[in-house]
């Protein structure tokens, strides 16, 4: 048998505090099939170099 017992008027139950953090979730493999491959990208390092840039693109709020 479960009981209920009134609640007494001057109780107030706070508001949850909420932190103000993000997350991005990101398919990487996804935006590599979308990066398109220019000429520029004569190397691993610029196609990295683009795809932190596009990666960091994203996560700006």
């Amino acid at each position: 048998m479960k009981s209920s017992l009134p609640l007494p008027d001057e109780l107030s139950i706070p508001e949850p505090v909420r932190a103000s953090s993000s997350v991005l979730i990101i398919d990487a493999m996804c935006i590599v099939n979308m990066m398109p491959k220019t000429p520029e990208m004569s190397n691993a390092l610029h196609f990295a170099k683009k795809f932190v840039d596009i990666v960091a693109d994203m996560s700006e709020p």
